[in-house]
């Protein structure tokens, strides 16, 4: 579990990106990898061999996005997974219809392509209109048309437990995962901080404090 650790916080290989949003890209890849894995499980304890077809192929999918978070630049791997994610999301509602949950997940799309995507506010208001825009027309779609695949696998409660319980795991990790890098990014930058403005106060000789402090520290006391 240790090396397994290891290799999943593994750094990545250009200089010029960060490991963030590598991390976050496997974080949930293993997440909804087991995702599919129990999905795919209770799909064909019920008969829905066809789905459970698909859950392999996406379960597929997401170690395919895990594994190349170290060969191939960030920014690519993550417009694979954001099309894998829409792909499966719609794929499904199709398929199975509302009740099979797989619309809640694009709460998770949002999220991970809010953090992981778009530098400027407006392409993430668009992104996310996007999505709503996305629920409301699968939501019409189902009104309006029969699954190809009816089941009672949806009055299952391990199945709604199984889509409520990893909505919220993704969404909870992608949000910790970020917040984690950014809390150690602050504390660098403010280390590095601290010990320019002491390079810039002291001389590297004696180690005093130079001219330099010496006037700011006067400018300060007389504002007192």
């Amino acid at each position: 579990m240790k090396k397994f650790g290891e290799f999943v916080f593994q750094d990545v290989s250009d200089a010029n990106e960060t490991k963030k949003v590598a991390l976050i890209i496997r974080i949930k890849s293993l997440i909804m990898g087991v995702y599919f894995l129990m999905q795919t499980i209770l799909f064909v304890a019920d008969g829905l061999y066809p789905m459970a077809f698909f859950g392999v192929l996406f379960l597929m999918g997401h170690v395919v996005a895990f594994g190349a978070t170290y060969t191939y630049k960030t920014k690519k791997v993550v417009v694979y997974v954001q099309l894998l994610s829409i792909s499966w999301i719609l794929l499904f509602v199709v398929m199975l219809g509302w009740d099979c949950g797989a619309q809640h997940f694009l709460f998770v799309l949002l999220v991970f392509t809010l953090l992981t995507s778009f530098r400027n506010i407006i392409p993430k208001l668009i992104f996310a209109a996007a999505i709503c825009g996305t629920r409301i027309g699968l939501y019409i779609y189902c009104k309006n048309f029969s699954p190809y695949y009816s089941s009672d696998i949806y009055d299952n409660v391990a199945f709604q437990i199984l889509n409520t319980t990893f909505v919220f795991v993704a969404i909870t990790f992608i949000i910790i995962m970020f917040s984690q890098n950014s809390i150690e990014m602050e504390k660098k930058l403010v280390d590095y901080n601290a010990r320019i403005r002491k390079m810039a106060s002291t001389d590297p000789l004696n180690k005093l404090f130079n001219r330099r402090f010496a006037l700011e520290h006067i400018d300060q006391l007389s504002k007192q």
